[in-house]
């Protein structure tokens, strides 16, 4: 089954590159026609430092950002390709979520 990779950072800066270390957390999602949320979640930045989140996906997906990320609310959702990778800042407490495109 495709995989989301979800990898829960910081960063030292709002502009690449952002990642200032490795990862604190890593996820991963199976990719379905079912909405995937991460068990994880963004946590508290270091002083002047940012949340960062990391996604790599090896299958089109959905992707939503929030404390309850909804995959299904087309205003709210984004789009990743097969293969690609995908940073974002997170604010503490928000949470990703995939979804299968077809």
């Amino acid at each position: 089954m495709p995989k989301a990779y979800i990898e829960f950072g910081t960063a030292v800066r709002s502009a690449p590159p952002l990642h200032d270390a490795v990862p604190r957390v890593t996820e991963a999602l199976s990719i379905s026609s079912s909405a995937a949320v991460s068990t994880n979640a963004a946590g508290k930045a270091q002083s002047r430092g940012f949340n960062v989140v990391r996604i790599t996906v090896d299958a089109d997906c959905w992707l939503a950002f929030g404390p309850t990320p909804n995959v299904d609310n087309a205003n709210l959702r984004r789009v990743l390709l097969a293969n690609s990778s995908m940073d974002v800042l997170l604010p503490e407490g928000h949470k990703v979520a995939v979804k299968a495109l077809v």
